[in-house]
């Protein structure tokens, strides 16, 4: 099975959905900033043609740049 582009979206619908309830966040989650991290992630994937890298980067990016409420 390919890491394409089509795994990379729902990939990344479901880890945008599913990380706040499985962290247990506010309602400060940061919706726009997390879209374009996975955005910025595909682009990359498509650079490289490989989406795996992609989405790596942006989960990595995503919990480097994750903001725990009023921290």
């Amino acid at each position: 099975m390919e890491f394409g582009l089509e795994i990379y979206i729902v990939l990344s619908i479901l880890h945008i959905v599913m990380m706040p309830m499985m962290m247990s966040t506010s309602l400060d989650f940061q919706l726009p900033e997390t879209v374009g991290l996975f955005m910025i992630g595909g682009f990359i994937g498509y650079a490289m043609d490989f989406y795996l890298i992609g989405f790596l980067f942006a989960a990595i990016m995503h919990f480097m740049f994750w903001s725990h409420g009023g921290d």
